[in-house]
């Protein structure tokens, strides 16, 4: 994994673009640091997401953090749902409205 990657405390926000096929970088995702033990996560929307999201995790874990927070944003902006993941246990921890 590149060096720019990696989730250190000096790390507060990740903002991943991907080139596109016609060389037109595309916002994928982004990810801020909310907490000692906790990564929010915004905009993933691709199919790639899963094993992207594993890799992230498992890099994630290595660093010391333990929780991902996702959240649902509505087409009109609005946050819909926010929704935390234990990396460690693997699981959801905290599904529910906002």
């Amino acid at each position: 994994m590149s060096e720019d990657l990696i989730l250190n405390a000096e790390v507060s926000r990740i903002d991943c673009r991907i080139e596109g096929p016609d060389g037109t970088y595309c916002h994928f995702f982004v990810m801020d640091r909310v907490g000692v033990e906790t990564l929010h996560v915004r905009g993933v929307t691709f199919r790639m997401t899963r094993s992207i999201l594993r890799a992230i995790f498992d890099t994630a874990r290595v660093y010391g953090f333990r929780y991902f927070q996702f959240e649902r944003v509505g087409a009109d902006g609005h946050v819909r749902r926010r929704i935390k993941y234990d990396i460690k246990k693997s699981k959801f921890i905290k599904t529910g409205d906002n």
